[in-house]
Parts: structure tokens; C-alpha cells; sequence
């Protein structure tokens, strides 16, 4: 069989060795939160059994080949998310970002921690964030009804047992943190992998030329002012918005207030770093990445659930 007989596949099988390239550039620089760096909270054998515990879920997935290739690109995008927070401060200039430990991403189904920092703000403000690149709307719905679930107290709250804040000196866990949901469709996600697997290799050539630092620097400029940032916040800003209708039709309890007054001010920051990208580094969003499939999806279902009796 000739390389060239299936290049769809051929296709296939690059942008997976792009994903892991940029999966495995992510796991170097932002290595996962070790929960045995915490066993001056944790017992230790607590900390073994949920190592133990996110060894055994992780094996399961990668036996499972078709769901693995899925993941493999869920994985890059989410680690995109993450190396352009810190670099290029896509979800704000004073927002930390941390890879959640491999316990509370697959027990807790949180990729990372975005902590949005403020001088005039006293609480810590975060947001516990799942990464898909499922565009599926049956998906997206069952992710933001579980969010929503969680919001409500109707399921355990959210919860990141490891944390470790880039802001300040806190470790420990974080409760009642507010859980969201971002991705982009596969089409996307594919563009961006491209472009920071791109991005990579011109990094690590220790001998570019000329034309080649040219073009390091055009692919970096790129990235920094890529519009998927801008669909990331609008779709926390849907998100954040649709907690807060939920919260004012009901009658809260002193923790669901507590937690009402974080969702609002964590949209009015959001709200805040939209319109600075656009107003003062002229970043927007382009009509392509408007329309995509995720965004999309996100906007449909949380309009359908509030309009739900």
C-alpha cells in the first residue's frame, strides 16, 4: 500500500503526532500537581489509593483506541489553553492558570484552575475548567446540566482536592469552586494545533535562520492574538450569565448567595477582559471563530434550559 493511497488518513495520523507533540511540550513545562507534594494535608495513603485510582481510569481510556485519539486532541487543546494563559494572558493580563493533578481531572472532571486576581477583589475568585473539542450538543448539554447540578448543590459541589495558587502561598483544596465549560469544534482545534506544534519546532531549532526567526515570530504573534481566546470567554460570559438567571428565580440559601455573588462578580472581570483585548490590543473575535460549533452549542443549551419550566 502506497502512503499516498489514503491521504485522509495520512492526514489523521499527522495531527495526532501533533497533538502529542504538543501534549508532551505541555507535560514538560506545566507538569500536573503531584498530590504527594501534599502530604502535609493528606494522609498518605489517602494520596497513594487516589494515585492509584487515576492510574487505573487513565489505563482504561487508552485501551479504548477511537476514544483515545479523541482524547489525544481534547488533551492538546487543553493544554493549549493553559501555555497561553501563562504566555500570551489569553483569559486576562492578571489571571493564573494551574494543570489540575490527574486525580482531580479524571475524578473531578477538572482540566485546569483559571484564579483571577484583583487588588480590589478579597476572595479568591476561580474557575474550575473542563476543555472539550466535542461539538456534540447531546455532549455539551449533559457537561453544563452536571455544572449546573453542581451549582445548585443537587450533586456534590465542585471540587479540586490539589491545589497549589500561583497568586499566593495557598495549598490545599478548593470548594464550591464554579465549573465551566470551553472547547472548540475539531476544525479549530486542528488550526491551533497546527499552529503551536508549528510554534514548537521553530522553538526548538537552535539554528534558525534569518527567514525562520521571521517566521517564529510571525507564528508567535499569531497565537498571542489568536480569536479562540475571545470565543473561550464568551463562552464562560454565556455561562456565567446563565447561573446567574437560575439563582434569581429561586429562593437562595446563605451558601447558594455567597456562591450567586462570586458568579457575578467572575462575570463582570470576564465582561472587563473582553472588552479590554478588543479595546486596547485590538484582539476580537472573526466571523469563523463566531461561528463555532461549540460556542454555538453552549449558547443553545443554556438558552433551552432557561426557557425549561
Amino acid at each position: 500500500m502506497k502512503p499516498d493511497q489514503f491521504p485522509g488518513l495520512n492526514r489523521q495520523r499527522e495531527r495526532l503526532k501533533d497533538a502529542e507533540a504538543v501534549t508532551q511540550y505541555v507535560k514538560k513545562e506545566y507538569p500536573r500537581l503531584d498530590p504527594r507534594d501534599f502530604t502535609d494535608i493528606f494522609p498518605a495513603e489517602e494520596i497513594e489509593r487516589d494515585i492509584a485510582d487515576a492510574n487505573h481510569l487513565e489505563h482504561q481510556f487508552k485501551d479504548r483506541e477511537v476514544i483515545a485519539d479523541s482524547e489525544q486532541i481534547s488533551k492538546a487543546l487543553e493544554g493549549i489553553v493553559i501555555d497561553q494563559t501563562r504566555r500570551s494572558a489569553w483569559l486576562g493580563l492578571t489571571t493564573e492558570i494551574v494543570r489540575t493533578s490527574a486525580h482531580d481531572d479524571i475524578r473531578n472532571g477538572v482540566d485546569a484552575v483559571a484564579e483571577f486576581t484583583n487588588e480590589e477583589i478579597f476572595e479568591r475568585m476561580a474557575l474550575a475548567i473542563d476543555a472539550t473539542r466535542a461539538a456534540d450538543q447531546t455532549i455539551i448539554t449533559k457537561k453544563i446540566e452536571r455544572n449546573l447540578r453542581k451549582i445548585l448543590n443537587e450533586k456534590p459541589e465542585t471540587r479540586v482536592k490539589y491545589f497549589a495558587s500561583l497568586a499566593d502561598d495557598f495549598r490545599g483544596s478548593l470548594d464550591g469552586i464554579v465549573p465551566v465549560v470551553i472547547g472548540l469544534d475539531t476544525q479549530h482545534c486542528k488550526e491551533l494545533i497546527d499552529l503551536l506544534s508549528e510554534l514548537i519546532r521553530l522553538q526548538e531549532n537552535k539554528n534558525r535562520t534569518p527567514a525562520l526567526q521571521e517566521k517564529f515570530l510571525e507564528r508567535r504573534t499569531a497565537i498571542e492574538n489568536h480569536p479562540a481566546q475571545i470565543v473561550f470567554l464568551k463562552q464562560i460570559e454565556v455561562q456565567l450569565d446563565f447561573y446567574e438567571e437560575v439563582f434569581s428565580k429561586r429562593t437562595l440559601t446563605k451558601d447558594q448567595q455567597l456562591l450567586l455573588d462570586r458568579v457575578s462578580t467572575l462575570k463582570a472581570l470576564i465582561q472587563e477582559i473582553v472588552k479590554d483585548k478588543s479595546r486596547n490590543q485590538n484582539i476580537r473575535i472573526t466571523d469563523d471563530y463566531e461561528q463555532d460549533s461549540v460556542l454555538r452549542n453552549i449558547r443553545e443549551v443554556t438558552y433551552r434550559l432557561r426557557i425549561q419550566p
